[in-house]
């Protein structure tokens, strides 16, 4: 579906449209031709034109984006562990939440955001981060333990995470790249727009999704993949209210976070479907503190599937392999 926000004269837009996208955002994915558009927003205004692209259009016209996995680790605390069982969800923190002071700052001079544009958009798109769950076997676990898993206070949570891209949603999976790209094409194109049609394109709305997802190649190692909310607008006055899909925390750095609940298991429009398929209890937890934990988990969520109404399958409970290097 096309929505206009707004048009002094239809044709005019339709026009600069279709010549906007035949002429010009083929560049930014680096491409001689698109697949069919169906999702976007576009207004003009005296001298100004604005256009954005769907989460879904987007992964379809860069591929690269998408990820070809469903199973998927979550690398995280025993506490949040156990918030994730009883809250029967993922927490989307929004991007404000990001330990890396470098997120979405790759893009930000090459398009004119300012900070305040910068904080505005990060306090917008919400996601939860994750890796291949190969990195269970790689060679590189340790690092991952170290980084990511407390040491090997925390554990692992391994998700089956079905196709949300082919279900109605504004929820989505994407590949994190470790690269800069090249936009000398894209830019030049859109300054032979602007000359034709003498007016000035706004790109902020069009890339701050692609901002998100691409980081320094010093982190090439995280192998992300974020599942994301795209465009959410967290209100505090309304946080209290039944079925409000929002909430808030302050974060260990005192800023307050806003995040999106994504409930596992859910079959309303608008959620992808998440198991558990394994937990992984890090290297430094004795086997006999991991068998309290697996049996307290174990009946959370045989009261998970009682009050939803559905047989959900116990995760595999285990160690770490590491234990036999580290007790």
């Amino acid at each position: 579906m096309i929505t206009i926000h707004s048009a002094l004269d239809m044709d005019e837009l339709e026009n600069l449209n279709s010549d906007f996208i035949k002429n010009v955002l083929p560049f930014l994915f680096g491409r001689k031709e698109l697949p069919p558009i169906f999702n976007f927003s576009s207004g003009q205004s005296p001298g100004s034109y604005s256009f954005k692209l769907d989460i879904e259009d987007l992964l379809n016209c860069a591929p690269e984006y998408k990820s070809t996995s469903n199973s998927f680790v979550h690398f995280t605390s025993l506490s949040a562990l156990n918030s994730i069982c009883i809250e029967q969800g993922l927490r989307l923190y929004n991007l404000l939440n990001v330990n890396d002071p470098k997120e979405f700052k790759m893009f930000a001079s090459i398009f004119g955001f300012n900070e305040f544009q910068i904080e505005s958009y990060k306090g917008r798109i919400h996601v939860c981060s994750f890796c291949d769950s190969k990195v269970l076997e790689s060679d590189e676990i340790l690092t991952y333990w170290r980084s990511y898993g407390l040491d090997g206070y925390g554990c692992a949570i391994e998700f089956e995470i079905q196709d949300p891209i082919k279900r109605v949603s504004h929820v989505k999976l994407a590949n994190i790249l470790y690269s800069k790209p090249d936009f000398s094409n894209f830019l030049k194109a859109n300054s032979e727009f602007e000359q034709r049609n003498r007016r000035t394109t706004d790109l902020k709305e069009l890339v701050h999704l692609q901002a998100c997802l691409h980081k320094d190649p010093i982190y090439k190692m995280e192998t992300e993949v974020r599942l994301l909310f795209e465009d959410g607008f967290a209100e505090p006055h309304l946080v209290c209210e039944e079925g409000y899909p929002f909430g808030f925390d302050i974060n260990r750095k005192g800023k307050i976070v806003s995040y999106y609940k994504v409930r596992f298991y859910d079959e309303k429009i608008g959620y992808p479907l998440i198991k558990i398929k394994r937990i992984q209890f890090g290297y430094n937890i004795t086997l006999k503190d991991a068998k309290k934990y697996e049996d307290y988990l174990s009946m959370v969520i045989i009261s998970m599937s009682k009050n939803l109404g559905v047989h959900i399958d116990l995760p595999v409970f285990e160690v770490s392999p590491l234990i036999d290097k580290f007790q």
